[in-house]
């Protein structure tokens, strides 16, 4: 009976024993386990920065919105130290043409995406930005001086010539001439870098979701509008340090050029470089942004899954009939009516 028991407690404390040492044993397998999970996981600086880098163009598109505030209250005041001042109804329209130049930039920003790519678009958007600003910036310059004189008088045998382009009225002599070309410029300025604003708004949105990893793809998505909302604090703030146009206009011209600067360093989208056949320089790419280089054993799978996707949106291309579909119009409805009442919420005329 005690030769039982005895037997009976070694079995017991071997049988922990061997319990023990599975358990110990599991343990280790699954930190390597875990271990291996995490080295063969995308790692995700190069997207957070590559992203921060692309979004500070929507800095800069923030900065051209905002600027009409401090510019729009500058010109405006009786006290300012230009040449140049805007009545009111010139304000409206230094204000808001940027909004018409987006319209106008729209189809342009879509074939410089494919002609270009997403990361050329933003390096040689910096091209009409620049433009746009040194319209506003250098507006006291007579450059076409005479064209627009000829442009915009429709009667010049009597006192009051009627300036037709912008429907307002100035008096015939040289000093009015000089501030209808000044407005003049100031709008095709603001006009101009409106089209900067849909180059970056299609762009960035379109570069950060084509290269980062599905689960980080909404928080790198957001910092969109966070860094537009930054520029257009920016440009308020702006309007405190300085008293003049001129210099806010310059200082907002320093970010869409730190944008392309730091674009040049960067890596084109891979599925735009797939698109075009470039596959090896698709398969580098992808090695950038998950910097894990020759040793990620997925790089051929997202390959594969991204030829794919791309065969797929070439057999179902979208047409104006798919919109009939109920799983397409309700969520189409349900976003264009909350663009709709946060549009005519008043929203522009405060920010502008």
């Amino acid at each position: 009976m005690a030769s039982n028991i005895v037997y009976e407690n070694e079995e017991i404390h071997r049988s922990s024993e061997n319990r023990r040492l599975l358990e110990s044993q599991s343990s280790r397998a699954s930190s390597q386990d875990s271990i291996t999970t995490m080295t063969s996981e995308p790692k995700l600086l190069p997207q957070y920065i590559t992203a921060l880098c692309a979004t500070i163009g929507a800095l800069a598109l923030g900065n051209i919105l905002g600027y009409s505030s401090p510019a729009g209250l500058i010109l405006t005041s009786n006290n300012t130290d230009s040449s140049i001042h805007l009545n009111r109804f010139q304000n409206g329209w230094f204000s808001s043409v940027s909004n018409l130049g987006s319209a106008i930039g729209c189809p342009l920003a879509g074939f410089a995406m494919d002609y270009f790519g997403r990361r050329g678009t933003l390096i040689y958007s910096i091209v009409p930005v620049l433009v746009g600003w040194i319209l506003i910036r250098d507006s006291y310059i007579y450059i076409v001086r005479h064209p627009i004189s000829i442009l915009l008088c429709t009667n010049t045998s009597h006192k009051h010539a009627l300036l037709f382009w912008f429907g307002f009225h100035c008096k015939k002599d040289e000093k009015t001439k000089v501030a209808a070309q000044n407005f003049a410029m100031l709008v095709i300025g603001r006009l101009i870098t409106g089209i900067y604003g849909s180059f970056v708004s299609l762009t960035v949105n379109t570069y950060v979701a084509e290269f980062s990893s599905a689960h980080i793809r909404g928080t790198l998505g957001v910092g969109f509008q966070l860094m537009l909302t930054v520029g257009i604090l920016f440009a308020y703030l702006m309007g405190v340090a300085f008293t003049n146009f001129r210099w806010i206009a310059l200082v907002c011209a320093i970010f869409p050029c730190i944008c392309s600067i730091l674009m040049i360093f960067g890596k084109e989208s891979p599925l735009y470089l797939l698109s075009k056949g470039r596959d090896k320089e698709a398969e580098i790419s992808l090695k950038f942004f998950s910097f894990l280089g020759n040793d990620y054993d997925g790089i051929s799978f997202e390959m594969e899954e991204m030829r794919k996707s791309l065969e797929e949106r070439k057999r179902n291309k979208a047409t104006l009939k798919d919109l009939k579909k109920p799983y397409i119009l309700k969520p189409f409805l349900i976003s264009m009516g909350l663009m709709f009442f946060q549009q005519f919420s008043g929203i522009n005329a405060v920010l502008f």
